[in-house]
C-alpha cells in the first residue's frame, strides 16, 4: 500500500519538478536579483555559473532546419572570463548550412541600474577549417566580475 502511494505521488510530482527546471526565459530580461548574486549557491568557489542553457531545432516556413542556442552565464570573478568566449562549428554554406546571426550582450550593474553592452558583429569571426566546416568564435564585450553574459 505504502509502495503504491509513494509511486503514485512520484508520478504526480516528477513532471511538475521537471517543468519548473525548463521554464523559458526571455533574452535580455536580466533581473537585479540575478545581478546581485555574488557566488553560486551550488558551489561557492565557482568562477561562473550557467543560469540558463537551451538549444532548439525546428523547420522554418521555407522548410530549412533552424538551430537556436540561448545561454545566460553569471561571471563571479576574473577566472570566469573563459566562459565569455564561445566557439562552434557548422557545415559550409555549399553543404547547405549558413550562420544567420549571433546575438549577444554583457550586462553589468552600474549605479543600481543594469547596463547592456551588445556584441558587435565585427567581433564574430568565421574561419574555414577544412573546406567543409566553418568555425565561429566570439568573446563577449565589457567583462567584469559580477557581469551576466547572454547569447
Amino acid at each position: 500500500m505504502i509502495r503504491t502511494l509513494f509511486l503514485g505521488l512520484l508520478i504526480l510530482v516528477v513532471p511538475c519538478l521537471s517543468y519548473a527546471q525548463f521554464q523559458d526565459i526571455k533574452y535580455g530580461e536580466v533581473s537585479i536579483e540575478e545581478m546581485n548574486f555574488t557566488h553560486s549557491e551550488i558551489d561557492s568557489s565557482a568562477s561562473a555559473e550557467i543560469f540558463y542553457k537551451k538549444g532548439e531545432m525546428y523547420f522554418d516556413h521555407k522548410m530549412q532546419l533552424v538551430y537556436k542556442h540561448h545561454v545566460r552565464i553569471k561571471i563571479y570573478n576574473e577566472a570566469g572570463y573563459d566562459y565569455a568566449t564561445e566557439s562552434f562549428t557548422y557545415v559550409d554554406r555549399d553543404q547547405g548550412q549558413h550562420l544567420q546571426k549571433v546575438k549577444g550582450a554583457t550586462f553589468v550593474l552600474k549605479d543600481g541600474k543594469i547596463k547592456e553592452y551588445k556584441l558587435d558583429d565585427k567581433y564574430v569571426f568565421e574561419k574555414d577549417i577544412n573546406g567543409d566546416w566553418i568555425e565561429v568564435k566570439f568573446t563577449m564585450p565589457n567583462l567584469e566580475p559580477g557581469a551576466i553574459i547572454e547569447y
